[in-house]
């Protein structure tokens, strides 16, 4: 089995996320994250259950599509989860502590 070095995928990976989005994309379809990260999609639809995405937007197909704010959070859970080692609940609470995130999962909680 492959060993992803996370920390440097996530660092390319958003200079990419940046310029695309400063390109004016506003939406990713779950294939392209899935792709893009090197993830299962089915990954991501637990995070979605866990965490606060907006994934009510869908795709004229009905695909899920994340903004960028769910991109950064993705971002961000794969930091805690798959570098730092944090449990889904401690992802949580790691989240509650960073301002940009803790509005979005008290209204989720």
């Amino acid at each position: 089995m492959e060993t992803i070095d996370w920390e440097e995928k996530m660092n390319k990976l958003r200079g990419e996320l940046v310029h695309q989005y400063l390109e004016g994309r506003i939406r990713w379809q779950i294939n392209v994250v899935t792709k893009m990260l090197g993830l299962p999609a089915s990954k991501l639809r637990f995070w979605e259950s866990e965490f606060p995405f907006k994934v009510n937007k869908t795709s004229s197909k009905g695909d899920r599509q994340y903004d960028f704010h769910d991109m950064q959070l993705i971002f961000e859970i794969i930091r805690l989860i798959e570098i730092e080692g944090f449990t889904i609940k401690g992802a949580r609470r790691q989240l509650l502590m960073n301002p940009v995130f803790k509005k979005r999962i008290l209204k989720k909680i």
